[in-house]
């Protein structure tokens, strides 16, 4: 479990850059007028932001177990709430 969870660390950091670069990207897209690659990449964005919030959520858990809880929790339904609405962007429905 140990070297499963040390092989993790890099893929994590990763995620903490990507995760903020494809809601800039798509920012970007948006501004343009393009809101159907907005949602694309804000859709992928929120799903990458799930295992942030969960990362967070731990650390924060480390000396605050019920603000960790409570971070990865709010976290789980934003993250699916964000998708959602960026889903119906791609699609029209909004």
């Amino acid at each position: 479990m140990q070297q499963y969870n040390k092989s993790l660390e890099p893929v994590k950091g990763l995620v903490f850059l990507i995760g903020p670069l494809l809601f800039l990207i798509g920012t970007l897209f948006f501004l343009n007028g393009n809101a159907a690659l907005d949602g694309a990449f804000g859709f992928f964005a929120g799903i990458l932001f799930v295992p942030i919030y969960l990362g967070l959520g731990r650390l924060v858990g480390i000396d605050m177990p019920k603000l960790g809880v409570i971070c990865a929790a709010l976290g789980l339904f934003g993250g699916i709430a964000f998708v959602v609405v960026m889903q119906n962007k791609v699609f029209g429905a909004a």
